[in-house]
């Protein structure tokens, strides 16, 4: 007896909402569930007459899938769809066949072209994760990165980086309104990867004599603006957020940290200057477009058009497991 696909089923099929939309009354034509063979069919006469890559994506999977067709994939009718599909930029097309190449699906079996699909489609959600906050294709093909980073497929094997793309899938998952199963797997991947990492890989905080977390927030451009609270036992916890050149709002970045388990897409991350000195007093804000670094003084000397805003001396800088208030919100994607 052939399965059936719902609204929602086929628009997580579809992937983009604005194509699913303009097509879902061709589809359904006034039903709430259809099977799948007559999915196949009217997907496959929109392809013909639309040649919409969204669509070959949907039709390919629906083909890959062995619910939708009882139980024996026909790979060899999937695979151009899919093909035509990934050409043309749909990210998901690209896992598609990715696994279909990792796990010889139709007899095609190329470990090396499966990573440069995974690769690929990861560098293109990542783009769109940060400029969108889409965190479907992100979670998904972070989550695959991980894997072949942890496996040795087209890479040597990292299981650092493993881990830190599965911290980026489980915190992708977070901001999708249907996430749980995904979020599910990242966790699963996660524990499995802290069975294999030494024991004393994961700790409280990282720390380094140079402050390459700043560096790393202005090397593409960014101004940043520095606020600081001072402790009581001499450190100083700067907030350093990113602002932008010419008053444009910068995307997010995705900042992961392995050691702490901690992965954000934010303009925001917050540094401790252990056993500081300075020249900032608490609840100064400054604003910077290059930082200076001393050494041996280990001081870092904050920049703003060539004029000095600030300084600071201390033994190490510290990154502390941390969420910031512009991660992005869930997207809702509910139906009418």
């Amino acid at each position: 007896m052939s399965a059936y696909i719902s609204v929602f089923d086929m628009r997580k099929l579809i992937r983009d909402v604005n194509v699913f939309y303009e097509y879902k009354d061709k589809i359904f034509r006034g039903e709430e569930n259809i099977n799948a063979q007559s999915a196949k069919e009217r997907l496959g006469r929109l392809f013909r007459s639309a040649d919409d890559p969204y669509i070959a994506c949907a039709l390919g999977c629906l083909y890959c899938d062995r619910k939708y067709n009882d139980g024996a994939p026909d790979y060899d009718t999937a695979f151009p769809l899919l093909v035509n599909a990934a050409s043309n930029g749909v990210i998901y097309a690209k896992l598609m066949l990715a696994d279909m190449y990792a796990d010889a699906d139709g007899g095609r079996f190329s470990p090396m072209t499966a990573k440069n699909l995974i690769q690929s489609a990861y560098d293109d959600a990542l783009d769109i994760f940060c400029m969108e906050a889409e965190a479907d294709d992100f979670a998904e093909s972070a989550l695959r990165m991980g894997k072949i980073k942890a496996e040795g497929i087209g890479y040597a094997q990292n299981l650092r980086e493993a881990y830190g793309h599965c911290l980026e899938a489980r915190m992708a998952a977070k901001s999708m309104e249907y996430g749980e199963e995904l979020h599910s797997f990242a966790e699963k991947a996660l524990e499995n990867l802290r069975d294999k990492l030494p024991g004393d890989f994961t700790s409280g905080y990282i720390a380094s004599g140079f402050p390459w977390f700043i560096q790393y927030m202005i090397d593409d451009g960014s101004d940043v603006l520095v606020s600081v609270k001072k402790a009581e036992n001499g450190d100083l916890d700067l907030t350093v957020k990113r602002t932008g050149r010419k008053t444009e709002q910068p995307r997010p970045m995705l900042m992961t940290f392995p050691e702490i388990s901690c992965s954000i897409l934010s303009n925001t991350l917050k540094v401790r200057a252990v056993e500081a000195e300075s020249s900032f007093s608490d609840g100064d804000e400054i604003r910077a477009d290059d930082i200076d670094w001393k050494y041996p003084e280990k001081e870092l000397v904050f920049c703003f058009r060539e004029a000095e805003t600030g300084s600071v001396c201390c033994r190490e800088f510290r990154v502390y497991q941390q969420e910031t208030a512009d991660r992005p919100e869930i997207r809702d994607s509910r139906f009418e």
